[in-house]
Order: C-alpha cells, then sequence, then structure tokens
C-alpha cells in the first residue's frame, strides 16, 4: 500500500494563507479616510493664505488630531474592538499634548514642530495598542511596527475595501430579509422626506432673511466655515500626497484592527550571547568612568563651591556638562537594554548585577554633575525656555535609570512600559507649562 502524502496537497496546506476580509463598514471608512488625508494636506502640508490655518499655523494639528480621533474610535465602536488600558492612556495623553495648540496658538517653530512631531506619533502608537495589549512591554520594537511595518504591510487596503461595495449576500432568514427590507424603506423614505423639504426650507429661510440679525448671523456662519477651505477644488483634494497619507492612515487602521493579540516579547528571552561578553563591556565602561570620575575632581570641588573654572565661561562650563551627559546617557541606555535583550541572564551572578547598577550610579552622577553646572549657569544669567528644558531632560533621565536599577532589582517590573508611561507624563509638562512665563516670574523675584 502506498502510503507517500501527496505532494500537491501538501504544496496547499503550506501555502494557504488567511485573506483579508472587508465589510461595509471598511469600505466607507475609506471613503472617510481619503477626506481624512486631504483634510492633513489642506489644513496642515499646504495651508491656504485666506485659511484661518495660516494665521493659526497650530490650530490645524489641533483640528486634524479631533477629526482623527473622532473618525477612528467610532470605526473600533463599530467593529466591536475594545480599547485597553494602555490606548486609552496614550490617547489621553495625545489629547492633553493637542491642547497646547490652543493655548499657544501662535508657538515658535522648534516647539510647535517638536509637539506635531510627538502628536504623530502618539497616534500611531494608540492604534498599535488597539491591537496589541502587550505592545508598551517593548517600545522600541512596538514603535518600529506602528510607524513602519503594520501602515506599510496594510497599505493596500484602503483600495481593496472598496470591494465591499460590490459584494451582495443574500439574507439567510426571513427575519434578515424583513430588517433590510425595512431599512432600506427607511432611508428611501428619509432621502424622498428631504429633498420634499427643500422648496419648504427654502421659502421659510428666505422670509426669515428678512430679518437684520438672522442674516448677520448666518453670513458670520458663512463666513467662518468658509476660512476652514472646505471650497472643493480637485487638484488640492485628490493629489499624490494626499492619497499617499489616506493609505497610510487607513493601512494603520486597519493593521490595528487585524492584528492578531501578542503574547509577551520574547525576543531575548533565550540565549544569544554568554554572559562573558556583557561582563567584559560593564567592566570597561566601568574602568572609563572611574578615570573620568578622577579626572574631574578638580571641577567637582569648583563646582560645590559655586567657583568658575579659569578659562572658561558659565556657558562654555555649562554646555560642556550638558552634551557629555547627553551622549553617556544614550550610550549607556543602549547599553544597558542590549545587554537586558542578548545577553543569558539564567543564573546571573550577584557581580554582574552589581556592575549594572555601578553603571547607572555612574551615570546619575554624570546627571548630577550637569544639573549643578547648569544651576551655577542659571545663577549668574537667570533663566531662560532653553535651561528649563536643559533641566527637564536631566529630570526625566535621572527617573528613566531609577526605573533600569529597579528593573535590575525585581525582574517582574516592566520597565519599558513604566518608561513610556513617565516619558509621557514629562511631556504633558514640556508641552502645558509656560517656561517663559515662569522663567520671568522667576527672574523678577531672584535678580530683582
Amino acid at each position: 500500500m502506498n502510503t507517500t502524502p501527496n505532494p500537491q496537497t501538501n504544496t496547499e496546506i503550506v501555502t494557504q494563507k488567511k485573506k483579508n476580509t472587508y465589510t461595509l463598514t471598511h469600505g466607507i471608512y475609506a471613503l472617510l479616510t481619503f477626506i481624512l488625508g486631504s483634510l492633513w494636506y489642506r489644513w496642515f502640508f499646504n495651508v491656504r493664505y485666506d485659511s484661518i490655518f495660516w494665521d493659526y499655523p497650530a490650530l490645524g494639528i489641533f483640528s486634524f488630531s479631533l477629526v482623527f480621533f473622532a473618525l477612528t474610535l467610532s470605526f473600533f465602536k463599530f467593529r466591536k474592538k475594545r480599547l485597553g488600558k494602555d490606548a486609552i492612556i496614550i490617547l489621553c495623553a495625545t489629547l492633553i499634548y493637542c491642547t497646547r495648540f490652543v493655548i499657544y496658538p501662535e508657538d515658535t517653530q522648534a516647539a510647535a514642530s517638536l509637539a506635531i512631531f510627538t502628536v504623530h506619533i502618539c497616534a500611531l502608537l494608540f492604534l498599535y495598542c488597539i491591537g496589541n495589549e502587550n505592545a508598551l512591554d517593548s517600545i522600541p520594537l512596538s514603535l518600529l511596527k506602528c510607524v513602519l511595518y503594520v501602515p506599510f504591510a496594510h497599505f493596500h487596503t484602503i483600495f481593496a475595501s472598496f470591494t465591499a461595495f460590490f459584494k451582495f449576500k443574500a439574507p439567510s432568514t426571513e427575519e434578515q430579509k424583513d430588517k433590510s427590507k425595512k431599512l432600506l424603506t427607511n432611508i428611501s423614505l428619509v432621502v424622498i422626506t428631504l429633498f420634499a423639504c427643500v422648496p419648504i426650507v427654502s421659502i421659510v429661510v428666505g422670509l426669515l432673511f428678512s430679518d437684520g440679525f438672522f442674516s448677520d448671523f448666518l453670513g458670520s456662519i458663512k463666513d467662518f466655515i468658509s476660512q476652514f477651505s472646505f471650497d472643493f477644488c480637485l487638484d488640492d483634494y485628490f493629489n499624490f500626497i494626499t492619497v499617499l497619507v489616506s493609505m497610510y492612515i487607513f493601512g494603520a487602521i486597519y493593521g490595528a484592527e487585524n492584528s492578531k493579540k501578542d503574547a509577551p516579547s520574547t525576543f531575548g528571552t533565550n540565549a544569544m550571547f554568554p554572559k562573558i561578553i556583557g561582563q567584559t563591556v560593564l567592566v570597561v565602561l566601568i574602568a572609563i568612568y572611574a578615570l573620568f570620575v578622577l579626572a574631574q575632581i578638580d571641577g567637582f570641588a569648583h563646582m560645590f563651591m559655586g567657583v568658575l573654572p579659569e578659562g572658561l565661561t558659565y556657558a562654555e562650563f555649562a554646555r560642556s556638562g550638558f552634551f557629555e551627559l547627553c551622549t553617556v546617557a544614550c550610550i549607556n541606555g543602549a547599553v544597558l537594554y542590549i545587554l537586558d535583550l542578548l545577553i543569558v541572564k539564567e543564573g546571573e551572578r550577584i557581580t554582574s548585577l552589581t556592575a549594572k547598577i555601578v553603571l547607572i550610579v555612574f551615570t546619575l552622577l554624570l546627571i548630577g554633575t550637569a544639573v549643578a553646572k547648569m544651576l551655577m549657569y542659571i545663577s549668574a544669567y537667570g533663566f531662560t525656555v532653553n535651561r528649563f528644558i536643559a533641566l527637564w531632560f536631566m529630570l526625566l533621565l535621572t527617573v528613566l535609570f531609577v526605573l533600569t536599577a529597579v528593573r535590575l532589582r525585581r525582574a517582574e517590573f516592566k520597565l519599558s512600559r513604566y518608561s513610556v508611561y513617565v516619558s509621557l507624563a514629562f511631556l504633558a509638562v514640556l508641552f502645558l507649562v509656560d517656561f517663559e512665563g515662569v522663567s520671568e516670574m522667576l527672574n523678577n523675584a531672584y535678580f530683582n
């Protein structure tokens, strides 16, 4: 008896893939996403001189964000997708960031650009968290997926969704047939009634228009709506950029709906490199930082005594500390993250954990040094917005490295998730606090 499996059958089994399914809801929201893409183009990317967003550029991204979240939330409501805790937190944080554009409608270009970039990233991360409850447990990988992989993997779905308009499935039961017939009847009656009301409404509005207050009111509404550039222009609304943006947005939405719930990331849980590699890297870095601290003893003495070293200005002294901090903190953070992912942790000795803690302590010492230098600079020349932002950044790094130390002592601590929460809170402070006003108040109180 020949028991050899049929190669054709095996091939069919192997190559069988789950096909994307599209409903009428997908088709309708694909059309709405084209409108959303055109609004992004008109309100943010290519603002006309006669638009209200020309005078208040920050208002465009605020208005677009509200429309974007209204569209996406209604879509997931119709598709019966539940918002998880992380998605709700990111949604609230993004809406808080958007209030900056209301509080500071004439913001500086640098601050507005940072806020706009953050809002875009948070919006994509919000969509990704809807379909992946564990997205924040590996934030670097999740950011790559939500910005690049998911939207482009489903880049074509906006056009494929239109096929839902041409799929007519016959109702399976008499009850469904009656419901469909009743729905079509009601829609037809509403449309016919609206057309029948046009002459009556025209006559009533024409009579009421004789009242000066009413005519002025309608005129003001018309002028206000015209400022939003809703006038139809085919070249403006349906151009190459609008189509690409619409495809990107709908790809992110469709990908969020159809992505499977990710299990906690297993990347790095299996042995990739032996422990000796990680230990060697830690020893080398600790030795370098120890030499750096020894070389800075004289500088520490000047700093804690409040005396400026010879040959340096306050600006040079503070800036050297800040840029050193940025470089060292990024290197140390990357090293600790890579070691946590790629180095074998099973049976990790206390010496390895101690070396990591020592590396974090050296980093915190450098942060403290940079803060002391910046405070010397401020005591001489006062507060400014940039100096406040420098202190804000140093405080954020301090909290993140403290969380990293907690992660080393408690293996179950979700460092990535809580780092995102802390960063979102710090960004809210950065975007909402009037640092210029606070600087002026403190300078008047301190120097006067």
